[in-house]
């Protein structure tokens, strides 16, 4: 369910840029993309969050999971995703 979510979200966030880079973008665009924005970055959070607490107990499957959950989710400007990445290529370096 997340995941179909989560690409669900990704593809939202690529077409909404494409509207609202447009010269006659639609009405409400601006509003669209920060209310999509505001849940990706929630869920985003509730993954990192999650991602930590299953690599501090060991349980590497289901970090990695999430902190790619986190990865996808988050902004490439948004310093958890740096963070995110580094922890999941340590944990993947691991496996």
């Amino acid at each position: 369910m997340a995941l179909m979510q989560d690409e669900e979200w990704i593809k939202a966030r690529t077409e909404l840029g494409r509207a609202c880079a447009m010269a006659q973008a639609p009405p409400g665009c601006a509003d669209a993309r920060r209310q999509l924005a505001d849940r990706m970055q929630t869920a985003a959070g509730d993954a990192l969050r999650r991602a930590r607490n299953f690599d501090n107990q060991g349980r590497l499957p289901e970090a990695i999971a999430l902190y790619q959950r986190a990865v996808d989710l988050l902004a490439a400007d948004d310093p958890n995703r740096a963070t995110a990445q580094e922890r999941l290529a340590a944990l993947k370096a691991r496996r």
